[in-house]
């Protein structure tokens, strides 16, 4: 898919949070190409990528994780086989996949004779990439977490100052602004197509295209994701959350629900208190 991106927006985001947190940051779209990026890798990693099979190897770690987040579309972390903690936190408009944000180079306290034994077989002396490797900062677990946290609010600030989005066509642009707008309306196949002014089957061919899904189901990934932040006002009850999402029943909105988030809406409700 392709995207339009605000590069100068972008870095402003990330180099703000990388000043903020001393955090290597970097951004990757869906096609797995670095299109920014912002601070730079720690000296240790640099002496790790300074020798072919070093780099190698860090390009296997970062596809691995990739690979997990995209399957999931959560965030995901791991630790590198250098022995630092990465985290790659997926950007998802209406449940595309546009890009990464990936956050890494984070020192845990784990213990550095087992990262020797990882990278005793490089090329560069082991005894100074040790050295390099304590002289970085160590993350808590609870950092790591409030990193995690905030990486999150970070992709939806992206995504709500449009600084990255989808490049459709026109026609795309119009229905799904309208199903955006529409989404708690009953919508029809019928409504949506004379909307934009296509017929239906030109209407179910371009969902079949940049969705991969039906217009059914784009609209009720929408109302899901609409729903989410219903959820956090306890006023509401699923049944009248699932009213104002736009769905005909609220038995309906918790199966659908389920089979798109794991859980029930009453336990991701309770899992953000």
């Amino acid at each position: 898919m392709s995207i339009k991106l605000d590069e100068k927006g972008l870095n402003r985001a990330l180099g703000d949070f990388s000043l903020a947190t001393g955090i290597n940051i970097n951004f990757m779209d869906a096609n797995s190409d670095f299109r920014t990026y912002n601070s730079t890798h720690s000296c240790y990693c640099r002496a790790i990528q300074s020798s072919h099979e070093g780099n190698a190897r860090c390009a296997c770690s970062d596809e691995s994780l990739f690979l997990k987040c995209k399957a999931s579309r959560m965030p995901e972390m791991h630790i590198c086989h250098a022995g630092l903690v990465d985290l790659a936190v997926p950007i998802l408009y209406n449940e595309q996949l546009l890009g990464y944000i990936i956050f890494g180079q984070m020192r845990t306290d784990i213990d550095t004779e087992k990262i020797k034994e990882r990278i005793k077989d490089l090329p560069t002396d082991t005894d100074e990439l040790i050295a390099k490797l304590e002289s970085l900062p160590i993350c808590r677990e609870e950092k790591i977490q409030a990193i995690t946290n905030v990486a999150v609010m970070l992709t939806k600030y992206v995504l709500l100052e449009n600084v990255l989005k989808p490049d459709y066509d026109e026609n795309v642009s119009k229905v799904i602004d309208f199903i955006d707008k529409s989404y708690s309306n009953r919508l029809t196949i019928l409504q949506l197509s004379r909307k934009i002014g296509i017929s239906k089957t030109a209407l179910y061919k371009l969902f079949r295209q940049h969705f991969s899904c039906t217009v059914n189901d784009y609209v009720n990934s929408v109302r899901i994701e609409k729903s989410l932040k219903l959820l956090e006002n306890r006023a509401l009850s699923i049944e009248e959350i699932s009213r104002l999402a736009g769905f005909s029943s609220s038995a309906y909105y918790s199966k659908l629900f389920k089979a798109k988030k794991g859980i029930s809406p009453i336990k991701y409700r309770c899992s953000i208190e």
